[in-house]
């Protein structure tokens, strides 16, 4: 069975200790860290935002996937890439000009990925697959952390992978992220998923985030 890589979400930690949690990422040995950034408006949370980006990156050279579930994504794509970002994503649903958004994200030197929430029709992805480095199957409606996995999306995970398959020019990576355990990370490699964005699961202080993080991936 495929392996994943394992972006751990940061908002699964201390949210008063970001920096020390950080750490713990790194030396856990995720692949990349995941920065939920939320504004209040396109989800009913407010997490941090470009200087709370900058504080982490002058304390890591991990790769920083930044996720924007917030309106006005084009005004922030600047600020992000100076803050640090590697790759930004944002949700499909936030703007009526993805296109434009996408190729702005690309100009600023980062990869660019799209996020779906559960309500929308994943056939809005098809025409921005071939342009874009990674797809978030959200499979909890944005906005909080801790929240029960949706059985239903895994099928949105073998579409994409389908998808894949069947087309040779994309070479996007798909990406889930929410309620993800070691009880459906498993199911989610199966079904194609390239990258497992994990929050609270990992933040287990019963466990190694180490070893969860092992498990996952599928090294163990």
């Amino acid at each position: 069975m495929k392996k994943a890589k394992i972006s751990a979400s940061i908002i699964g930690g201390d949210m008063c200790r970001l920096a020390d949690e950080l750490k713990k990422i790194e030396q856990g040995g995720a692949d990349m860290v995941h920065l939920d950034v939320m504004d209040g408006n396109f989800v009913d949370n407010i997490t941090f935002g470009p200087d709370t980006v900058r504080g982490l990156r002058s304390c890591s050279k991990m790769f920083f996937d930044v996720h924007l579930m917030i309106y006005r994504v084009y005004d922030y794509v600047e600020r992000f890439k100076k803050a640090g970002a590697d790759r930004l994503t944002f949700q499909i649903e936030a703007t009526e000009y993805v296109d434009d958004t996408i190729k702005f994200i690309k100009t600023c030197g980062m990869q660019v990925g799209l996020a779906i929430s559960p309500e929308t029709n994943p056939e809005l992805l098809l025409p921005h697959l071939a342009k874009v480095d990674q797809v978030i199957v959200m499979t909890v409606h944005p906005g909080f952390a801790g929240q029960k996995f949706m059985d239903e999306m895994v099928d949105r995970i073998e579409f994409l992978s389908m998808m894949k398959k069947n087309h040779s020019e994309l070479k996007f990576e798909i990406s889930v992220d929410g309620g993800i355990h070691l009880e459906n990370a498993k199911l989610c490699r199966e079904k194609g998923a390239d990258i497992l964005v994990s929050a609270s699961a990992l933040f287990d202080k019963n466990r190694p985030m180490k070893e969860i993080i092992q498990l996952m991936r599928g090294d163990k």
